[in-house]
């Protein structure tokens, strides 16, 4: 039973690792199709494509895609990176941790519902702060130690995490 335990937790690993590899790919092999592609006027009057400038000097650059479309600093699309990021985020969770940018149903997923929830309403939307008061308790009941952390977040992400010295 326990190397069953062991197996599973191996399997999932390796297959996070194989998601990883499968965006990343993608993304590299995407990245190649929006190198710059010449137009070319052949002889005959028909037009070729190509990545190479045009023998006869004549140039008709195909322009690249907006720059919307694109993640300004992986070359990962916006989809892809929101994949990816909700993929770790993911990850973070299931090992208990809460980090900048997690949404909060990860937040939820890593701690569990906060002790308590203040929130402020403004012009920009609903910003909260969740309370978690951590205790740790001896097999008796006894509370052995206690630590208390601020998660917060704008709009359902977290922003900053704020905890105790242990």
């Amino acid at each position: 039973m326990g190397n069953d335990f062991l197996y599973s937790t191996d399997r999932i690993g390796v297959m996070d690792m194989n998601t990883k590899f499968i965006i990343l790919m993608t993304a590299l092999i995407s990245g190649q199709a929006i190198a710059d592609s010449y137009k070319c006027k052949k002889p005959d009057g028909s037009f070729q494509y190509q990545q190479i400038p045009c023998a006869n000097g004549e140039v008709i650059v195909i322009p690249d895609p907006p720059p919307h479309s694109l993640s300004s600093n992986d070359g990962l699309r916006e989809g892809e990176r929101a994949l990816l990021d909700q993929a770790n985020y993911r990850i973070e969770a299931e090992k208990g941790n809460v980090v900048p940018g997690m949404p909060e149903k990860y937040v939820l997923q890593a701690w569990g519902s906060p002790t308590k929830v203040n929130q402020t309403l403004n012009d920009s939307g609903a910003s909260e702060q969740w309370v978690y008061s951590f205790k740790k308790k001896s097999r008796y009941g006894r509370v052995l130690s206690e630590r208390t952390a601020y998660v917060y977040l704008e709009n359902g992400v977290v922003t900053s995490i704020q905890q105790d010295s242990p």
